[in-house]
């Protein structure tokens, strides 16, 4: 009984109306600040864990758009991101941050149906993302090189560390907490 009971239950209408109103939405990849779909157009399905029902349709990213999300990420990070100064660097992300505290309900909903979660955890990966934005926002101006001297020749010489963004990461992540473990894209 208690099967049937849980087959019949619909968590899309149990969906916050900002989450509906997403996943309404045509789902794209998010390439050089614009929404695309995968250069082949390809896609798959993503399943709701719990029901095994159909989520979305998702571009299938391939050689193609990896390169050029890859192209483009290297370039705002050479052209933006890297010459910002450590305090603008922290405003991004604290203002990341405020945005993910502020839609902590529809992104939580989200993550719950997408990982099968309880909404309360998941809604509490969220928030703790947010915090996790803010914590190193913090460092953003905590960072910096030190000179000292190396004892070990017989010559004075004189080290000099320099601390700065090494540039384009790819990751494959694990599924447990996706949205903390998500980095920031930012600097278009």
């Amino acid at each position: 009984m208690a099967i049937k009971q849980h087959a019949q239950i619909n968590p899309e209408k149990q969906l916050s109306p900002k989450a509906q109103a997403f996943l309404a939405r045509p789902k794209k990849l998010y390439i050089n600040g614009q929404f695309v779909d995968a250069a082949d157009g390809g896609t798959f399905e993503t399943e709701d864990p719990a029901l095994g029902a159909c989520i979305a349709a998702i571009p299938s990213a391939g050689k193609e758009d990896v390169e050029r999300a890859a192209i483009a990420a290297r370039e705002a990070f050479e052209e933006r991101w890297r010459t910002l100064a450590p305090a603008r660097r922290a405003a991004y992300l604290l203002k990341l941050a405020d945005l993910i505290a502020e839609n902590v309900e529809e992104l939580g909903h989200l993550d719950a149906y997408d990982t099968g979660k309880p909404v309360a955890m998941a809604s509490g990966s969220i928030a703790f993302s947010a915090e996790i934005y803010r914590y190193y926002a913090g460092w953003a101006t905590k960072l910096s090189g030190r000179s000292f001297d190396l004892s070990l020749q017989t010559e004075p010489y004189h080290c000099l560390t320099l601390r700065h963004p090494i540039g384009v990461v790819g990751a494959i992540i694990p599924w447990n907490y996706p949205f903390s473990i998500r980095k920031v894209r930012l600097g278009r």
